[in-house]
């Protein structure tokens, strides 16, 4: 018998089968037939709660894609302590060919949000209920399916500007995107089908023209917390843009983004952010990933991951120290040199930035780490952002760098600096300016390692002593530096159970080694 189950196929025994954080407040939809599902505006919304299950799994925005972004970032250096799933191959950039883990779960995750994404956009056309909420369900399933698609490039493909054919530094070798299943046929039908890597060109126009899509359909509604709605989609298609390097459109989207939402959100003030930066849905949230005190991560939560609890009293002369011993304490902020982290959040005296720096809550120890989640009631119990508005500003600053339109750049810049210290004077005679100024505010969202990545900027001055770092210095604008596995590797499972796909692999990587095979079986 042949053994066709690819891990991106193996999405399709999860279907019906509700994530195990179920984290929005709705049932599962075990209950209703398949038909049900696809037809009836009842089913297809318990499918898309089902979608929105996998993005809040600890696999993939609850813990993993963050995690991956702190630990290869120059910001953390990773502690070997047990507790929890581990990134020590990520820190150290030594991650293999022939092993599964965090690759494998993010890769699984993503194409579960693809396929189901899917099933739901070819089935809705001919579903039953109210037209205005079915276009809402349809709009985010193309944001959601564009998002996976957007992850998976992020961390299984490099760069647009090193794998796109219009990239500033385009290498042939590196234009492989991820493989596209874009049909439910796809999905079900995998023997008809010979899937590979699409090239990455036409992956990113894909993730632009859904994420297009998306906005089309949620322009004029309302979605409930936790969810995509308008504002979101267009923040999210000015990120994919601002990857995909066409400032042009960064700059005139972020001006729709401005003209139609930014009445709707506000900048938290330098005296309330201590104590408000942290809570759901403050007033710089777009869109985060909710969880509850009932239906949380626990010790899969990034806070229960990074740190020990500690008091969050501003004033206090017990603020930042150990209140109690819960949590694996497992990430540190760098230190010690011109580019570390602790450095980064220090550079200005009147930062309020500089308040999320904390003890790490190690016996005997001054190392230090970040307090970007505080669990409320407990230590696992946060909400994880993915949009906020200062991206929105940032996103336009660097567009408008980019294409030498310095006035405008340095005021959009002005509207995050003028809140968060009080000696604002941005400057933005180089990049660097605004990209350090992204460092200080994105710490441990899941963006600064792709900030880096994506404008080849090197990392230079990570630690090498007393944790799991090895490599001190990652050259991204250096062509040879792009074999460090800046990447994951295309995972293990998906080689073995995907032949097409077995001479793909991410440059850095070993090769495919064939095992032996008797009637297709692999053994």
């Amino acid at each position: 018998m042949k053994r066709f189950f690819a891990i991106l196929f193996c999405s399709a025994i999860l279907l019906f089968c509700h994530s195990c954080e179920s984290l929005l407040d709705k049932p599962s939809y075990t209950g209703l037939e398949g038909e049900t599902v696809k037809t009836t505006q009842k089913g297809l919304d318990l499918l898309l709660t089902g979608i929105y299950d996998d993005v809040s799994s600890y696999q993939y925005y609850g813990a993993l894609l963050y995690l991956y972004d702190a630990v290869k970032s120059p910001d953390f250096y990773m502690r070997d302590v047990g507790g929890g799933f581990s990134f020590k191959t990520e820190n150290a950039y030594t991650t293999a060919a022939n092993i599964n883990g965090n690759p494998r779960n993010l890769w699984l995750r993503c194409y579960n949000v693809i396929r189901n994404s899917t099933i739901l956009l070819e089935s809705i056309n001919n579903a039953t209920g109210d037209v205005s909420e079915l276009r809402k369900i349809k709009g985010q399933a193309y944001a959601l399916r564009a998002l996976a698609y957007f992850d998976l490039l992020r961390c299984f493909s490099y760069p647009p500007k090193y794998s796109c054919t219009w990239g500033s530094s385009y290498s042939e070798n590196l234009a492989l995107g991820v493989p596209i299943i874009n049909t439910m046929a796809m999905s079900f039908d995998v023997k008809d089908h010979v899937i590979t890597r699409s090239s990455a060109d036409e992956c990113w126009m894909m993730v632009a023209a859904d994420m297009d899509k998306a906005f089309e359909l949620l322009e004029d509604t309302e979605t409930e917390r936790g969810h995509i709605g308008p504002a979101a989609a267009l923040a999210l298609r000015i990120r994919v843009a601002l990857y995909m390097e066409d400032y042009k459109s960064v700059v005139d989207l972020g001006k729709k983004w401005l003209n139609l939402y930014e009445g709707n959100y506000t900048m938290i003030s330098y005296e309330g952010y201590s104590s408000q930066y942290y809570k759901p849905y403050n007033s710089e949230r777009i869109w985060e990933i909710k969880y509850s005190e009932t239906d949380n991560l626990g010790g899969n939560s990034i806070n229960y991951w990074v740190r020990k609890q500690t008091y969050n009293i501003p004033g206090s002369p017990l603020d930042g120290t150990v209140s109690k011993d819960v949590g694996y304490a497992k990430l540190g902020l760098t230190t010690g040199t011109a580019s570390s982290a602790v450095e980064c959040l220090c550079a200005y005296d009147s930062d309020v930035r500089r308040y999320l720096i904390c003890t790490l809550g190690i016996p005997f120890s001054d190392e230090l780490t970040l307090r970007k989640y505080v669990g409320d009631p407990y230590h696992s119990v946060h909400n994880v952002p993915v949009v906020r508005l200062p991206e929105i500003y940032f996103n336009l600053a660097e567009a408008y760098y980019k294409r030498a339109n310095y006035d405008a750049a340095k005021e959009m810049l002005s509207r995050v600096t003028s809140v968060r210290r009080r000696d604002n004077a941005p400057s933005v005679s180089s990049l660097d300016n605004i990209l350090d100024e992204r460092r200080r505010e994105f710490m441990l969202e899941g963006q600064n390692y792709f900030d880096w990545f994506r404008n080849g900027r090197n990392i230079t001055g990570r630690p090498i002593v007393g944790c799991i770092t090895s490599a001190a210095t990652i050259t991204f604008g250096n062509p040879t530096g792009l074999g460090i596995r800046a990447v994951y590797p295309i995972p293990l499972d998906e080689m073995t159970a995907n032949k097409a796909i077995r001479s793909q692999q991410n440059p850095g990587y070993a090769a495919y080694s064939d095992r032996v095979e008797v009637n297709d079986d692999v053994y």
